[in-house]
């Protein structure tokens, strides 16, 4: 079997050799997370299905459905999108990556966002405007997700700790719902 780094090493950072590695993560996502990609489809099309579960069930089972979306469709969006799951226009010349760090910088500046201050990002994902803000601006920036699976991402990307330091960042990362915090 030919392995995405022979693949890479052929041809380059590829898009066969990312699609390889995106299936690899799937496979090894059910292993490692003891999870069955079958189980949660149903379980976050069942929420969906007024005749099983209704408003209510949605309302009730909210940390269920936002669970099951992303556990399927996290490793998707890094796929195409990275670490920032946002779109931003392309200027010419300009990367994709640089388009979207652009874009984050620009939001950092109309809100304010200045050195030490506090922010609150609420729905934080896999941490990547956070970390990119946090570098741009010093602020010290705290992440809320409710999805279990991205907090595995963010401690990842974070050296496999939640609370991390590079010169005079912080940034936090809180496994919560945005409905409970006090």
């Amino acid at each position: 079997m030919v392995t995405t780094t022979v693949i890479n090493k052929l041809f380059g950072t590829d898009p066969l050799g990312r699609t390889l590695d995106l299936f690899g993560k799937f496979s090894r996502q059910e292993k490692t997370r003891n999870i069955k990609v079958e189980n949660w489809i149903d379980t976050y099309n069942d929420l969906h299905d007024d005749t099983k579960a209704g408003v209510e069930g949605r309302n009730t089972a909210y940390a269920t459905l936002v669970n099951a979306y992303y556990e399927l469709a996290t490793s998707f969006y890094e796929w195409g999108w990275g670490q920032s799951f946002h779109f931003a226009y392309q200027l010419k010349g300009e990367t994709f990556a640089q388009s979207i760090a652009r874009h984050e910088y620009y939001l950092a500046g109309r809100i304010g966002v200045s050195a030490g201050e506090k922010v609150l990002d609420c729905g934080c994902g896999i941490g990547g405007p956070m970390r990119n803000i946090a570098k741009f601006t010093n602020a010290i920036i705290t992440g809320v997700t409710l999805s279990d699976v991205r907090l595995i991402h963010v401690c990842v990307y974070f050296g496999n700790v939640l609370k991390y330091r590079i010169i005079s960042i912080k940034l936090f990362v809180v496994m919560s719902s945005i409905f409970k915090l006090a």
